[in-house]
């Protein structure tokens, strides 16, 4: 997601300040937040496996 920021979205911005750069890049995590296919585009793209999730099988009541 950095590589994306920073060579995509902010390449070629001039920020005043870090307050300002810190904004533009909260909005743009904000906007991938909300396009999944972007964002499991770039985590495939990555080297961090996509965590599987863990299904609890439903316990059977002991018997007695």
């Amino acid at each position: 997601m950095w590589s994306w920021l920073k060579w995509g979205r902010l390449a070629n911005f001039v920020f005043d300040d870090l307050a300002e750069l810190d904004d533009w890049a909260v909005e743009y995590l904000v906007q991938l937040k909300f396009d999944p296919k972007l964002l499991r585009a770039l985590w495939d793209r990555s080297d961090i496996p996509f965590p599987t999730p863990i299904i609890k099988q439903p316990q059977l009541p002991a018997i007695q």
